[in-house]
């Protein structure tokens, strides 16, 4: 894959900060609170970890196999992973290889145990009433997610992610990237990304830890939410850029290669 030219660097990361931008509306126009604001978010990211997930399903070059593949795990579907060759639902998308499917569940499942605790956690950063533990961890997780959730919050956390997903699978598509990544290229992203999401929530908690001395004699709630809030946007407008960067077979942020523990992207690459 090649670099793309500048003006479209410019054109992607300006759509981007866009499309992150938007939810912060809700906080103007809407009365959202904070929490009910980085729900959309939440719901984005989640859309990211199965987008990824799915376009496993797509590659078409064939995987070179060595030991640094030992991460990605093939969770066998009877009757599908089996078979050879290609099935192609509808035209318009590219030809699915029935020895991919294999490689869907593992990287969905590991990137959805990193994320949805740590997506919570921000949320609950935020939460104005903290939720106490009721008798287990899941009544406490549903308690925070649902206190946040609303019909007009999840309708634009929906609307947001699926107008994200449709320009980046347009891209993936329209630009052929299938042809030059392998099934376990792809299939290790969905996992990186929740590890991203994993250690950042550890790092952003350290960090609201020593800066409060700092802000502590302001209103604590108000600068709290401005620094998780800001905190998150600037780590996931990261995120978004360096996936859009290792779809165009270039390799990731330093932030995102310090925060998944050395990850450099796809090592599967044409020449």
């Amino acid at each position: 894959m090649t670099d793309c030219s500048s003006s479209d660097d410019r054109s992607t990361l300006l759509w981007l900060m866009a499309s992150n931008l938007v939810p912060l509306c809700g906080l103007v126009f809407f009365d959202w609170r904070a929490d009910e604001t980085l729900l959309v978010y939440w719901i984005g990211v989640t859309t990211t970890i199965v987008f990824y997930s799915g376009l496993v399903l797509f590659a078409a070059r064939e995987p070179t196999l060595d030991g640094r593949d030992r991460g990605v795990r093939a969770v066998p579907v009877p009757g599908i992973s089996s078979r050879s060759g290609w099935v192609q639902p509808v035209e318009w998308l590219p030809p699915i290889n029935y020895w991919n499917v294999q490689f869907v569940l593992w990287p969905l499942l590991l990137g959805m145990l990193f994320w949805l605790p740590s997506g919570t956690i921000f949320i609950d950063f935020l939460n104005p009433d903290p939720i106490l533990v009721r008798g287990s961890p899941v009544d406490d997780y549903i308690g925070v997610v649902s206190a946040a959730a609303s019909v007009e919050t999840v309708a634009a956390g929906l609307g947001v992610a699926a107008l994200q997903a449709i320009s980046e699978a347009w891209e993936f598509v329209s630009r052929r990237q299938y042809e030059a990544v392998s099934a376990l290229d792809l299939a290790e992203i969905p996992s990186r990304i929740g590890l991203y999401w994993f250690t950042a929530t550890i790092c952003t908690f350290v960090i609201l830890i020593l800066t409060w001395p700092f802000v502590g004699r302001f209103d604590p709630t108000t600068i709290t939410e401005a620094r998780v809030l800001v905190c998150f946007l600037g780590l996931k407008l990261t995120l978004d850029w360096s996936l859009v960067q290792i779809r165009r077979g270039n390799g990731p942020s330093r932030l995102l290669q310090w925060l998944t523990l050395g990850w450099t992207g796809p090592v599967h690459r044409t020449e």
